[in-house]
């Protein structure tokens, strides 16, 4: 996690302002001109490209989308495909590596142009965006070293033939798909990329996820060339997300992430909880976007904190469980935000580190200019660790920690950059001794301790939607809330059992999103987790991350333009890998303090710098200690104790309480359920021992 230089100036991004020069086709007929000329003028998408463009419906997705953000009447899209075709047959003049020249001509490109003109039917053009899904044919044929010229020359052509100047191109990058018949079809791809890239006009995307499934003819596919049915619907969204994000490009959000500790999915009013107080939550709910299917990555907190900041499932990063440091090896949130010319600051429990500083487990370490945390859960008159320095604060530890993070957000929005604030609330973790003002709440109910900090962490969510509005920056700030793990009440927790199950009532947790510019607005069902948290937030931001490393979540910001869209790919947990470590906050934030004030030589609690995060064990690769799970859609599949496998039809059974792993109807199911998860947690044990940041490590195999 070492920083890089932070650039105080904005980078050239998706998001900058390309001025455009309205131009127009040919003109129409006479007896056109007149309804011609009144109409608005449209946003015009041209879509082509071979087969995986020819698969791609646009009604399914792209079309919708669009024409949500622009206006049906100010939309056109234009979709000319065909299969098995090489770029030459879209580009004039274009010549093979050899410099052979193509003597048919661009004849594709003349037809694409052809229907193009009829479409537009003499309508002036507000911009134009070519949505490209091609190069499969090159990257056989051989002529990998041309294609990012090809693309040039193609964009050239139509902002000559269309007199549109300023073209927005949007790239479809080739899959993962690997087959020795295709020699360049990694030079290809390399080629996509660089050619968006490069260009503030142009964008591509990620397809590597979507060749994986069922396919429109219901066969099963792995790592096909074409995509899978729902490949092809998320396609759509990510085509039509990064086209939107192109032609209205938007100020860069501020990003403000609040956590809350231990809150249940069933613990808000408006997932209909019988009497606990959540205005300013429920308000937010009914005015931005609700993930009804949130899943946390661990049921234990540390964990899933981890796969927040990195977007990788925790064992990867060393976070296995609670108390346990992440490893400054992983590039975070906070690191690739930073880069992107973002403020950063980190507000309440931290629980993945060091408060000390020098430590290269601290939250500086991790990327953020400016901090104040404690080590784990706190409640009042706590002591925090402000950029490495303990102090004791007054009040209410769940109100000191949004006092902090307003001024952090109050300074930033006198500034010029964008922020990144990071909100994670001590409750309502136990001990329970915080409350709101005034009488006490929920007197004679269960767990009414709980639920009176569930309320006070309401009112500092409530403080922050009101200072961001006043402060006028409300509109541009993506607020996402979500807690870190299931509730302490079973009977809420919106599933089979509580915080540290694996099981749903462990795992499913509240999440809302609330984005006032963008105006989003919904409720999903598709499963999203917190490992998906930073993949998308990357998306939605422009920014990039230069890890090599793997994530296991997605950017599932196609979600906030179709709530109905699948998930690009199955969620893999894991609990139980290892221990957890107890961190007692106040009692080690008040002997730093004491050291500090003795001047005591640092560093003043060695052992507590970095723990184990530097050192890389040789677990067996087979190593399958606790509770996995394998969600799939509406299937999940349990792995407990390495030895015993449970499948659950989760729109059928949501309390998984009906066993099918020896149903014969569900045998192919489990069985492919079971070799994909087994696959990935082979593959996040390499991770726990290093392998991502040591490829040539050889382990021992400890376990």
């Amino acid at each position: 996690m070492a920083r890089a230089p932070k650039l105080r100036t904005r980078r050239l991004t998706l998001f900058l302002l390309i001025a455009a020069t309205v131009g127009s086709c040919a003109a129409p007929p006479d007896e056109e001109r007149g309804t011609a000329a009144s109409a608005p003028p449209v946003h015009l998408f041209l879509l082509s490209g071979q087969s995986n463009m020819v698969g791609l419906d646009p009604a399914a997705s792209f079309t919708p989308a669009v024409e949500a953000a622009f206006g049906a009447d100010r939309v056109l899209v234009v979709k000319d495909a065909e299969g098995g075709q090489p770029v030459r047959r879209w580009v004039r003049g274009w010549r093979a590596p050899d410099g052979t020249p193509h003597e048919k001509g661009a004849d594709l490109y003349d037809r694409l142009l052809a229907r193009t003109r009829e479409a537009l039917g003499g309508r002036a053009l507000a911009t134009v965006t070519l949505v490209w899904m091609q190069g499969e044919r090159d990257a056989r044929m051989g002529w990998g070293s041309v294609y990012g010229a090809s693309l040039v020359a193609l964009r050239s052509q139509l902002e000559e033939d269309l007199g549109y100047s300023g073209v927005h191109c949007v790239v479809g990058r080739l899959s993962d798909f690997e087959d020795a018949r295709y020699p360049d079809w990694d030079q290809v791809r390399a080629a996509q990329m660089e050619f968006a890239d490069s260009d503030p006009r142009a964008a591509w995307i990620d397809t590597d996820d979507l060749n994986d499934g069922t396919n429109a003819a219901g066969a099963v596919v792995t790592n096909d060339l074409h995509y899978s049915a729902k490949g092809y619907r998320i396609l759509g969204a990510r085509f039509a997300h990064a086209a939107i994000a192109l032609v209205a490009p938007r100020p860069r959000p501020n990003v403000v992430l609040v956590m809350a500790d231990d809150q249940g999915w069933g613990d808000v009013g408006y997932n209909g909880h019988p009497f606990v107080r959540t205005p300013h939550l429920d308000a937010m709910a009914a005015e931005g976007f609700v993930f009804d299917r949130f899943y946390a990555a661990a049921p234990v907190c540390s964990p899933t904190r981890a796969a927040v900041l990195t977007g990788r499932t925790p064992v990867r990063t060393n976070a296995s469980s609670y108390g346990r440091y992440i490893r400054p090896h992983e590039e975070t949130l906070a690191e690739s935000l930073g880069i992107a010319g973002y403020e950063t600051g980190l507000f309440g429990k931290f629980h993945l580190g060091s408060a000390q500083p020098d430590s290269p487990c601290n939250p500086g370490a991790a990327g953020f200019d400016e901090w104040c945390v404690g080590l784990n859960f706190f409640d009042a008159d706590p002591y925090l660790s402000r950029n490495g320095v303990v102090e004791r604060r007054s009040g209410m530890g769940s109100r000191v920690v949004v006092d902090d993070a307003l001024a952090f957000i109050e300074r930033c929005a006198r500034g010029d950059a964008p922020f990144l604030a990071v909100v994670w609330f001590p409750s309502p973790h136990d001990p329970h001794e915080e409350a709101p003002d005034g009488p006490a709440l929920y007197e004679g109910e269960e767990a009414a301790g709980y639920y009176r900090e569930i309320t006070l962490l309401d009112e500092g969510v409530g403080r922050l939607r009101r200072t961001l509005r006043d402060l006028g920056v409300a509109d541009d700030t993506l607020l996402w809330f979500t807690s870190d793990n299931g509730g302490l009440v079973e009977a809420t927790s919106g599933g089979r059992a509580r915080k540290g199950s694996v099981y749903e009532g462990g795992l499913r947790v509240p999440a809302v999103l609330e984005w006032p510019a963008r105006g989003v607005r919904g409720r999903t069902r598709t499963p999203v987790s917190s490992v998906d948290v930073y993949p998308t937030l990357l998306a939605l931001t422009g920014a990039r991350s230069s890890a090599g490393h793997p994530l296991d979540g997605a950017d599932v910001s196609a979600l906030l333009i179709d709530p109905e869209a699948p998930r690009p790919a199955p969620l893999g947990f894991w609990h139980g890998f290892a221990p957890g470590d107890p961190t007692w906050s106040d009692r080690i934030l008040a002997e730093l303090a004491e050291l500090q004030s003795s001047g005591a030589p640092l560093p003043h609690l060695p052992e507590r710098m970095s723990k184990d995060a530097l050192e890389f064990p040789g677990h067996s690769e087979e190593r399958a200690t606790g509770h996995a799970a394998w969600l799939d859609g509406r299937f999940k599949l349990h792995r407990v104790g390495g030895d015993r496998y449970e499948l659950y039809d989760l729109e059928e059974d949501p309390l998984e309480s009906r066993n099918l792993i020896a149903d014969p109807a569900h045998a192919e199911r489990a069985a492919s359920m079971r070799s994909a998860l087994e696959v990935w947690m082979r593959g996040v044990v390499r991770s726990a021992n290093g392998m991502d940041y040591r490829p040539n490590l050889t382990t021992s195999g400890t376990d």
